[in-house]
């Protein structure tokens, strides 16, 4: 679990294979990833953490299929661009 700057707080759906973005009164805002190894997809994140821009990083663990993610994913906030050498996009999308 995280919180940005605006208090919204971050919860690694572990067994959804998405995180979960909240108000800090608790109203559900959005989901961040889909089940998959690709850019955006999240197979069991089980950590993350919301930087200064609000920039999500998940970590992205692993596939009950034997596929290991064993990774990092980023997704900017709305208002930020593409990134080059992250991955490329707007929240929703990876960096």
């Amino acid at each position: 679990m995280a919180l940005d700057s605006a208090g919204n707080v971050y919860v690694a759906d572990t067994f959804n294979n998405r995180v979960e973005e909240f108000t800090s009164n608790g109203t559900f805002l959005t989901s961040i990833g889909t089940m998959g190894s690709g850019i955006g997809q999240l197979v069991y994140p089980n950590g993350l953490v919301v930087d200064i821009s609000g920039s999500v990083y998940v970590a992205d663990t692993g596939n009950p299929s034997g596929t290991n993610n064993n990774r990092v994913e980023v997704f900017a906030p709305v208002s930020v661009g593409p990134q080059l050498g992250l991955g490329g996009g707007s929240r929703g999308r990876p960096m």
